[in-house]
């Protein structure tokens, strides 16, 4: 049976494992620790009182980070979510983001995916999400390859 909870209604250990379970297999490594999670949560200005996580049983399987943002003042509410987990688990999540997105009067709500996660995609588009953006994430492999001088002036 499955129960959504808020996440200040959580132990964060139960949260973070909801995490690393929702990335597993991810197209790149996400996994995470209690300490780097608490530093990305606070960085990108997520609510632990409007995320959700969803248990089943007393076992953490998926969750749903949230943050509210104003653009341009209280009449433009804006919310940007991280949903995480299958898709059924995902659409609950949603669904319920819907209702809190309700209670505090947000107007617009954005979350990001990745091009070739087709599932989360076809998720986020059933649910009335719309593609507005591509973001670019890039980064190296292999080890960093740095100057041997200094370029002068």
């Amino acid at each position: 049976m499955f129960t959504l909870k808020r996440l200040s209604n959580c132990h964060l250990d139960e949260v973070v494992e909801a995490w690393n379970l929702g990335f597993q297999g991810y197209f790149v490594n996400m996994e995470t620790t209690t300490e780097k999670f608490l530093k990305r949560f606070v960085s990108e200005g997520l609510s632990p009182d409007l995320s959700i996580v969803v248990f089943n049983g007393n076992k953490p399987v998926g969750l749903l980070l949230n943050g509210i943002r104003e653009l341009g003042g209280l009449e433009r509410r804006h919310s940007h979510s991280s949903p995480l987990s299958t898709k059924r688990i995902g659409k609950m999540l949603i669904n319920k983001a819907f209702d809190i997105y309700q209670e505090n009067l947000v107007e617009t709500a954005t979350l990001e995916a990745i091009t070739d996660n087709h599932a989360a995609i076809g998720l986020y588009t059933s649910l009335g999400y719309e593609k507005t953006d591509i973001l670019h994430y890039m980064g190296q492999k292999g080890k960093i390859s740095y100057p041997v001088s200094q370029p002068t002036s």
